[in-house]
Order: C-alpha cells, then sequence, then structure tokens
C-alpha cells in the first residue's frame, strides 16, 4: 500500500466508485472543477479525504496541493484530453511515483503512455484493475499482456456449474487457468485441482474464450449457446424441405448468434437461408455447396472458413432414417460423435417439431444429467420451454445399492439446479426398461437435450450384446434432439 497521499483527479462516475473502493487506510486527496461531484464524494467517504475545487490541469494548482508529498495520482477523469494534460504537467514539473490514467482512443491511450501512466482502457475499465495497480504499485494480471484482454481475473461465484470440478474435467484447448488465490494462498493449478467458491483465477488465451469462461465462473452467462462458438452451422438435406427450414428459421429467432455458416445440399436451399439471415440481423452468412463426403467435410469446412461453430443443425432424416436400423444406426453414431468431437459444440436434430414448449432431460447418471440438465435450463431462458426429468426408479430385487446411491445423487442435482436457476423442474418417476419407457414418456414433447458423455464405444460387437441406453434413446425418439458434445465444457 501507498505510504503517502493519493490524489484522485476527477470525482464523476470513475472518481466515485473508487473513492468507496480505495482502502481507508490511505490518505486521500480529491479534486474537481464540480463542488457538486465533491459533495457527493463526501458523502461517499466521511472519512480520511480532502476534497478541492479546482483545475488539476494546473500547474500552480498541484503546487498547492504539495505534489512532493503524493505519491500516486489517479487521473479518473471521463475527459481523455483532461488526463493527458495532467499527465503532461505532471512529467514535466513533478517526480510522482506512480500515475494511473483512464484513457479512451487509441492515441489517447499511447500519448499517456509515453507520458509514463500506466493507463486503463475505458472501454475495458475495472475499478479491480485500478485498485491492484494502486495496491501493489505494479501491474498485475489484469495490466499485462497485449492489452487485447488475453489475461483476465475472475473470481468464482458459488453457483457456477464449474465450481467443485476438477480442471482436467475442463478440456481447455484455446484457454489455461494460469494461477489460483485461495485464502490468501497461491495455487498452481493441476489437472487434479477443483475450483472452489470465491477461488480467484487468472485466465490466459484466446480473448473470446476467456471471456466466455469468466461468464461461467462468475455465474453471468446465460446467452446459450455462445459458450461454444459465435456461428451456426447448418446442413440441409438434398431436397428443400420447408419443416427443416422453418425450424432453422425459429433458432434463428431465438438465439443470439450473428454469423451462419450453411452446408447446402442442393442450390435452392441457398436463397431462403440468405434470406432467414437477414430477417433475423444476422451480419453474415455463408453459404457452400456440399461435397461427395457430405457431412463429413463440415470440420475441414469450418476450418477452413475459420468459423467457431456454436450449434450444428441437421435434419434428423440426414442422420437416423435410412438404411438397416442396426448398421445405419451404427454409422449415423460413429458420425455424430465424430462431429461434436471435432466441432466442440452441440447438435440439434430437428425434426419438425418446434416451437418447444416442453423439453425433457433422461436420468441416465449424475454427471450426465447435470451437464444436460445445465444446457436445457440455459437454452430455456431463451425459448421459455418447460423441463421435465424422465427417471426410472431402480428395482429394489435387481440393483445394486450404487444404483440406488446414483438415483440419490440425481435428485440432489435436480433440486440444486432448480434452486439456482429459480425454475420449477418436475421428475417424473417411471418404471421398466429405460430406452422403452422414457422413449414412451417423449409424448408430448419437441425436445430431448441429451448428453452424448455417456455414449459407448460405438462397435457391432458392443451394439449387439449390451444396448447403448443414452443412444438407442435418441436413436428412436421422434422429436427434435439437442445433444451436448462428449467431454466439451469450453474449447
Amino acid at each position: 500500500m501507498a505510504s503517502g497521499k493519493t490524489l484522485l483527479v476527477g470525482a464523476g462516475n470513475i472518481g466515485q466508485l473508487l473513492l468507496q473502493l480505495i482502502d481507508e487506510d490511505v490518505e486521500l486527496v480529491c479534486i474537481d472543477r464540480v463542488q457538486a461531484n465533491l459533495d457527493r464524494a463526501l458523502e461517499l467517504r466521511p472519512q480520511g479525504l480532502t476534497v478541492v475545487c479546482g483545475d488539476a490541469t494546473s500547474r500552480l494548482q498541484l503546487e498547492e496541493l504539495g505534489l512532493d508529498d503524493i505519491d500516486t495520482v489517479i487521473a479518473s477523469s471521463t475527459s481523455e484530453r483532461v488526463n493527458i494534460e495532467v499527465a503532461r504537467v505532471i512529467k514535466e514539473h513533478f517526480d510522482v511515483p506512480q500515475l494511473i490514467a483512464v484513457g479512451i482512443t487509441h492515441s489517447g491511450i499511447e500519448l499517456l503512455q509515453e507520458l509514463g501512466a500506466e493507463v486503463e482502457d475505458i472501454f475495458h475499465l475495472s475499478a479491480s484493475g485500478i485498485i491492484n495497480r494502486l495496491e501493489s504499485k505494479s501491474k498485475t494480471a489484469i495490466g499485462i499482456g497485449l492489452g487485447r484482454s488475453e489475461i483476465l481475473q475472475v473470481e468464482v461465484h458459488p453457483d457456477s456449474r464449474l465450481v467443485n470440478k476438477r480442471l482436467s474435467l475442463f478440456h481447455a484447448k484455446k484457454w489455461r487457468i494460469g494461477i489460483i488465490y485461495r485464502d490468501e494462498q497461491i495455487i498452481v493449478p493441476l489437472g487434479s485441482t477443483v475450483l472452489r467458491p470465491h477461488d480467484k483465477v487468472v485466465l490466459l488465451g484466446d480473448p473470446r474464450a476467456i471471456h466466455t469462461l469468466s461468464e461461467r465462473l462468475a455465474f453471468r452467462f446465460t446467452s446459450f449457446p455462445l459458450e461454444f462458438g459465435d456461428t451456426l452451422v447448418v446442413a440441409t438435406p438434398r431436397s428443400l424441405d420447408s419443416a427443416f427450414l422453418d425450424e432453422v428459421r425459429y433458432l434463428c429467432e431465438l438465439l443470439p448468434i450473428e454469423k451462419m455458416l450453411a452446408m447446402i445440399g442442393a442450390p435452392e436451399w441457398q436463397e431462403p437461408l440468405q434470406a432467414i439471415a437477414k430477417a433475423c440481423g444476422m451480419k453474415s452468412c455463408e453459404v457452400v455447396a456440399a461435397g461427395k463426403g457430405g457431412l463429413d467435410e463440415l470440420p475441414a469446412l469450418c476450418a477452413s472458413q475459420n468459423v467457431h461453430p456454436a450449434l450444428l443443425v441437421l435434419s434428423r432424416s440426414q442422420v437416423l432414417n435410412s438404411g438397416l436400423p442396426l448398421l445405419q444406426g451404427l454409422r449415423s453414431k460413429r458420425q455424430l460423435l465424430r462431429l461434436a468431437e471435432e466441432l466442440g459444440a452441440p447438435l440439434l436434430l430437428a425434426s419438425g417439431q418446434f416451437p418447444y414448449h416442453k423439453a425433457a432431460v433422461a436420468s441416465l447418471g449424475p454427471q450426465s444429467l447435470e451437464r444436460s440438465l445445465e444446457i436445457a435450463l440455459e437454452f430455456s431462458t431463451l425459448a421459455n420451454f418447460a423441463i421435465e426429468v424422465l427417471a426410472v426408479e431402480p428395482s429394489e430385487y435387481l440393483d445394486s445399492d450404487d444404483k440406488f446411491d446414483a438415483v440419490e445423487a440425481m435428485d440432489k442435482i435436480v433440486a440444486y439446479l432448480a434452486r439456482t436457476y429459480k425454475k420449477d423442474i418436475p421428475e417424473r418417476p417411471l418404471e421398466g426398461n429405460p430406452i422403452l419407457a422414457i422413449g414412451a414418456a417423449l409424448a408430448g414433447q419437441q425436445l430431448l437435450v441429451a448428453d452424448m458423455e455417456a455414449w459407448k464405444k460405438p462397435t457391432l460387437l458392443r451394439t449387439l450384446l449390451t444396448p447403448d441406453t443414452g443412444w438407442e434413446i435418441v436413436r428412436r425418439a421422434s422429436l427434435s434432439c439437442l445433444l451436448i458434445p462428449p467431454g466439451a465444457v469450453f474449447e
């Protein structure tokens, strides 16, 4: 902490926030031209504050303030011109150990830095960033790097869906957690490290990815599916299908996505898809003809177009309703898993049943239920649909104690998420074969949200000997299915 005084230039919106956050032990002087701002400053900080109505760009005024006894100057005016002039006068006439200034324009930020100021960009301004500089008198994570928000610090919210989870479960590709601060201790993160509520973590990586992650950790994220990417990817059937087209339009109207990439099976798809994108206010819509490889070409196409898929929309009939049931199902399962893993985004198998008024989530295991129910809850904030959890009761004669323990754990997950999202989530108890019982309970629903993580490795022998419950429920369903990619929490 600074040993002498701190001068705060400007008692407007930024200055008033800082007045409340700067430690009360700091002897603080605040200067502003507007007396009303200073009166408000005294209300916010009645102790340890001296106010001066004057002009901080005046050398004479700064001399009268006794700038030689001041350790730190914070130029927090929302006028960049004032902050630059304060920095210029200080550089030319005074020896101040630390100068922190708010910048607005690119040229203004560069000039402030040339004048020796530590600059906070007003568009990425955080009070914590300024306080960190003041307390440490060095540049912390918020102030280092390339200035492109590639390093962020965030506190883990107790209700974040990433809390109490091992870092190895996050499958990070474009970001890393650099350090964790917990109970005034520094923790070097390992795969086995578990995030705890109120941990402060430093994130490094691609700005888009770590911004999304910070929103998740702080429990502020509500805009599914932007945690996965920024582009809606659509793969059409070979012939024009009005029901599929209408469901794509419905999704475009719902989702906060501004870009579309469409791989079309026939030229007649191009005009209506571009019309949908335009009507929904999308910034871009790229349409590409499908090649001989069909859906298998999508990952390479997205990579060549530098596209970050948020959601892949397919017609259910494209992947599940042709050929021999067993062999076609095995091929379809492999293809869907490959697409989900390579794109790192959810898949929506559109069946034409929309709008989504009712959605179902199958309770097949604690981890699978948690992932699929959380995504369903996020999606429901946009589509406003009711969610029902379908749970097959274990048999007291046939099932083990572990099965009963898992059911109890899943009940707790539903109760916790219902409280967290403040939404009623009824559970419908079912009996008998899970595939048949859950399949029958889907009548009247328009959407099934399912996690692909639990799908078994698709081999012919395994398919013949042990039915894959999660996959079979999706394969036999006639409604639209939202499939959560295996292992994907973030890129």
